[in-house]
């Protein structure tokens, strides 16, 4: 028999159904608008005769593949943003990344974006919110990137109103992201200690929810925490949309225009900028009249800006597209079904939602001494100096024995696969160290541990959630940390450079 799923609110259908049609219906309207807006002093008949004059060999072709190869640097930097939490091959995150273009392209509501953070998520073993949180870092660095390419154009081109419009702009929407970006990269630890004291004023349930988000959105974030690590990552954005320029820039000579790079980024960047504008799937509409406006703007006709809007959007729109159905089938994904999901803002799943194996429950009234080998792994897994000096050994013990507790009580098979897991660690620390895991120095324990619960290998990385998970919640919703944190001393910090990723996955 189906287990049943968490009950929803009373409500929660309708009020998602009415969000998405309105969703539709604003975009559909804003499309329409912009078509209009397009076609309105076309003459169809030069129109159509510079479509069938276009000449698209080879120049077609190669727009195309300057496209697709944009998308396999998508997936690098992809792969770059979740190092530090996950790994990721460059395939695995370029398929993420297409399928969620793939739904933009097929979906109203840009719920490609959800879509693309839900698969992220799954195939990197990383929380929801913090794929989330690296999707939106990708659209401000793709941001960051357009709006300098798009400077370094406007200097060499006439110049233009609709340049400074979509400059000043873009510097505003990307400006304020980039610093909320900036914040939560430099100052992770404040932003969470104060989401933290906020939250206790709503009660415990508010707080370890807020808790929880605040940090897993931090975590989105976490890579560009070195200087290095922030301007590769924006010089990889800037390659990419160079290359996806390639494909404005290739598809130039095919309409017999000046195959001018300058003119190709000034298409490129005001034409995705303002797409950013409500529209219908795949920017039907917006896309054409921002394209077909920044050549005009630059003396080309409007009947050839028109021509090559189009041709240019069928070569971006169609592969990109197809790919993401080839990906979707490959994986046994329903973009319907996902496209549900990612609207009524549940997890990502190509299964059933089936109800959790076990609840948390209060620690039983034992005060027998916890084992010292779970202490140890506990100790290694919570930030234990968090905690006021003189009550750690209290806190640790009794967050051990909380741990103990539910592992008691976890049904079925899983005992023995869990009591089976840590056989296993014990055994490789005693061949890593040649001593037994008690013997450990905490110093030395610590990292080992870390290498397992924070590494490469996902099965590995999910065993340790499960203890982590545990121990955090114990850590966190102990007394003493609780009256800690309410009390009137300097705000601690929650999370230290490993807690932070401990807790975004708690």
């Amino acid at each position: 028999m189906r287990r049943a799923g968490p009950a929803r609110p009373k409500g929660f259908g309708q009020r998602v159904n009415k969000r998405r049609l309105v969703a539709l219906i604003v975009g559909t309207l804003s499309s329409v608008l912009f078509l209009a807006l397009a076609f309105r002093n076309i003459d169809y008949a030069k129109w159509s005769a510079a479509l069938g004059e276009m000449s698209p060999w080879p120049w077609a072709p190669l727009a195309v593949l300057s496209y697709v190869a944009g998308h396999f640097l998508r997936g690098f930097r992809c792969r770059k943003l979740l190092s530090n939490d996950a790994y990721l091959s460059v395939p695995r995150a370029t398929s993420v990344v297409v399928l969620g273009y793939a739904a933009n392209n097929v979906l109203p509501a840009r719920l490609g974006e959800l879509v693309r953070a839900g698969m992220l998520s799954k195939e990197a073993g990383v929380p929801a919110l913090q794929a989330l949180s690296v999707t939106l870092l990708e659209r401000i660095l793709d941001g960051l990137a357009l709006l300098l390419l798009l400077l370094l154009a406007a200097l060499r081109l006439p110049r233009a109103p609709l340049f400074d419009a979509t400059l000043g702009v873009g510097a505003s929407v990307f400006g304020l992201a980039s610093g909320a970006v900036l914040l939560a990269v430099l100052a992770p630890r404040a932003i969470t200690s104060l989401a933290s004291r906020t939250a206790q004023l709503f009660g415990a349930r508010v707080h370890d929810r807020v808790v929880r988000a605040v940090t897993e959105l931090v975590m989105g974030v976490s890579y560009l925490r070195t200087t290095g690590a922030a301007l590769g990552a924006l010089a990889l954005s800037v390659g990419i949309w160079v290359l996806e320029g390639g494909m404005f820039l290739l598809l130039l000579p095919a309409f017999g225009l000046a195959p001018d790079p300058f003119v190709a980024a000034a298409a490129l960047c005001v034409t995705n900028l303002g797409i950013l504008a409500p529209s219908t799937p795949g920017f039907i509409g917006t896309f054409h009249f921002f394209c077909m406006t920044t050549l005009v703007t630059l003396g080309v006709s409007e009947a050839v800006a028109l021509s090559y809007a189009t041709v240019v959007h069928l070569s971006f729109f169609v592969p990109v597209t197809l790919w993401g159905v080839a990906i979707a089938t490959t994986y046994g994904i329903s973009l319907t079904g996902l496209a549900a999901q990612a609207a009524r803002a549940e997890p990502w799943s190509d299964r059933e939602e089936r109800a959790p194996v076990a609840s948390i429950k209060p620690t039983r009234a034992t005060r027998r001494p916890p084992s010292s080998e779970l202490a140890l792994l506990c100790a290694a897994l919570i930030p234990i100096d968090d905690a006021p000096e003189a009550s750690r050994e209290e806190v640790l013990a009794d967050v051990t024995r909380f741990v103990e507790s539910e592992l008691a009580d976890l049904p079925g098979h899983l005992p023995w696969l869990m009591a089976l897991g840590l056989a296993g660690f014990r055994g490789l620390t005693a061949l890593r160290f040649l001593r037994p895991l008690q013997r450990v120095p905490a110093d030395r324990l610590r990292p080992w541990v870390e290498a397992f619960a924070y590494g490469k290998v996902p099965p590995v990385r999910q065993f340790f959630r499960a203890l982590r998970s545990v121990a955090l919640i114990a850590f966190y919703e102990h007394e003493v940390l609780r009256r800690e944190l309410r009390g009137a001393t300097p705000a601690r910090s929650l999370v230290r450079d490993r807690g932070e990723r401990a807790l975004a996955e708690a």
